[in-house]
């Protein structure tokens, strides 16, 4: 099972998303700010994190920079969800470290496909760090 967090305050974007993932079998964890973001992508270790750019209390770009900086959280896809489409966002999302970004509305069977393919590229990354020497 693919564990999600989806972060973001939006709560129609995120209660309609939430119930349509979990009714593709996806475990979903959710986020109303971006230090609630960073907390729980630590202590949850979602295969993938569905990230607003509009967060509360600390900023998507700089909680994307604090994931990325972080090993417990370095490899983990993040995919940016903006509410309109601007190129500038978008090239913002990937330079602070997100894997991709989608605006709204969202083509849910793309955002789909795209949250498959980055839980199963994590998946195949080798180890590094203590637990590759483990083995």
């Amino acid at each position: 099972m693919i564990r999600l967090l989806l972060a973001g305050h939006d709560q129609d974007v995120w209660t309609f998303l939430t119930a349509r993932l979990r009714k593709r079998g996806y475990e979903v964890l959710v986020a109303r700010d971006g230090e609630a973001a960073v907390t729980t992508a630590r202590s949850a270790k979602p295969d993938v994190i569905l990230l607003a750019l509009d967060m509360p209390v600390l900023d998507s770009w700089s909680v994307a920079v604090h994931l990325r900086a972080d090993a417990l959280t370095r490899e983990t896809p993040i995919i940016a969800i903006a509410t309109f489409f601007d190129p500038a966002d978008r090239e913002r999302a990937i330079k602070a470290g997100c894997s991709d970004h989608y605006p709204q509305p969202i083509d849910f069977l793309r955002l789909v496909a795209s949250i498959e393919t980055r839980a199963r590229s994590k998946d195949e990354r080798p180890m590094s760090g203590e637990a590759s020497r483990a083995i």
